[in-house]
């Protein structure tokens, strides 16, 4: 039966719903009918012919503030998960300073048993719990301005408007940037539901943009600089996309004596090369980030294996390394997007000859990553190095393509 402050609207694709005063909702089902039926008697008066475009215009108003509310009770609850996952952060990242606080301590009352390297390790990893809870910390007052305003713009739904909506959004979009990067934005120019009765379909295709804001780590100084969305490259820098014939090389190829797993890899292809703009007069014709990869299959488990190289000796500065279950994240040229993480923390060693530093990352690819892998050409690729993350332009496109189809005619 119908409670107090219970609805019956009708959503952006013209399906009945039941919505309650709490916001949550269901969909109408066969049993309601005569529910609909009161809900009309009870709220509709018997209305001339003259009056009918009065009665749409009203009803495509009441549907619009109908939609607004569902989306503003949406995002509440997103941003309120969200806040429970941030405060489980600040406690992880605050017992972890207060461990390896310990540690150093301890390890400093007893510098005559303790190696040298392992005092610096200890120094270093309180260090990086340190400033690990400074960003948690940042992250929890963020996170608790919006849970706030979230809560606020629900308190009245009557009251709620799109301006105020979209400014949550766009804030909340602004938080996923700074600490969220894998995730995806809320699209703020989403229009409110209107009646499509007696209207033309329209073939028009709306592209939202985002403004980021994106931690040049690659640089010999970190700097932070806006850009318009990521997904499109600058119009003033070419793109020249590379697809050209491909060796196909197995380099390892034998049966793990301990698992007895058969083990198989393709030889490690060029994926992207990078350099800051502002370095180049410095690198002449080198790069300052050269990136391999290479497939892994061992057994039935499929590996990426990622090198970095770095042509700077203030890399460990800039970048940090790769931190255990850091992101690395694909996207496509057909638009879609795969992210993995890493599975092995690597901070990187220098290379005896090149004098190089390079960092490792190594990341499981599931069935479903393959078939999207497979499915169209590399665009680009974000790295969240452990001084934050940054987007590289790929011009080796067909990378995985070509390792994927190496590894199947290998096996």
């Amino acid at each position: 039966m119908l409670v107090e402050g219970q609805q019956i609207i009708v959503n952006s694709n013209g399906d009945k719903i039941i919505m309650y005063p709490d916001g949550s909702w269901r969909a109408m089902e066969p049993g309601d009918s005569i529910l609909l039926k009161q809900t009309i008697q009870k709220s509709e008066p018997i209305l001339s012919e003259d009056s009918g475009s009065s009665t749409e215009n009203n009803r495509n108003l009441a549907e619009e503030q109908n939609f607004l509310i569902r989306q503003a009770q949406e995002l509440k609850t997103i941003i309120l998960e969200e806040d429970k996952k941030v405060q489980k952060d600040f406690r992880d990242a605050t017992n972890a300073q207060f461990k390896a606080g310990e540690m150093l301590h301890n390890a400093e009352e007893n510098k005559a048993l303790i190696e040298p390297d392992r005092l610096l390790s200890l120094s270093q990893e309180y260090d990086i719990a340190v400033k690990d809870l400074k960003e948690a910390k940042l992250k929890q007052q963020a996170i608790k301005k919006l849970s706030d305003e979230a809560v606020a713009l629900t308190n009245d739904p009557d009251k709620i408007k799109k301006k105020n909506l979209d400014q949550l959004k766009s804030k909340y979009n602004l938080f996923l940037t700074n600490y969220e990067h894998e995730a995806v934005p809320f699209a703020t120019n989403e229009k409110p539901y209107h009646s499509t009765a007696n209207k033309q379909p329209s073939h028009k295709t709306e592209v939202a943009t985002t403004s980021a804001v994106a931690v040049n780590s690659g640089s010999s100084s970190a700097k932070t600089t806006k850009q318009s969305s990521i997904l499109v490259p600058p119009a003033n820098r070419p793109r020249n996309y590379l697809s050209a014939p491909y060796d196909c090389k197995i380099s390892i190829d034998t049966i793990d004596q301990q698992s007895h797993r058969h083990q198989i890899q393709v030889a490690p292809s060029l994926i992207f090369t990078h350099t800051d703009a502002d370095l180049r007069p410095y690198f002449k014709n080198k790069e300052l980030i050269t990136c391999y990869g290479s497939l892994v299959k061992i057994g039935s488990y499929l590996y990426l294996s990622v090198e970095f190289q770095i042509g700077s000796s203030h890399s460990q500065n800039n970048f940090g390394g790769l931190q255990k279950e850091s992101l690395l994240r694909f996207k496509l040229l057909n638009g879609n997007f795969i992210s993995v993480y890493n599975i092995k923390a690597d901070r990187g060693h220098i290379d005896p000859y090149s004098g190089n530093t390079v960092f490792t990352g190594q990341y499981a690819l599931g069935k479903a990553n393959i078939k999207k892998l497979k499915s169209s050409p590399l665009d680009k690729i974000r790295v969240l190095w452990a001084t934050g993350y940054e987007d590289y332009d790929v011009y080796y496109i067909d990378f995985f393509t070509n390792q994927i189809n190496c590894l199947e005619e290998a096996e």
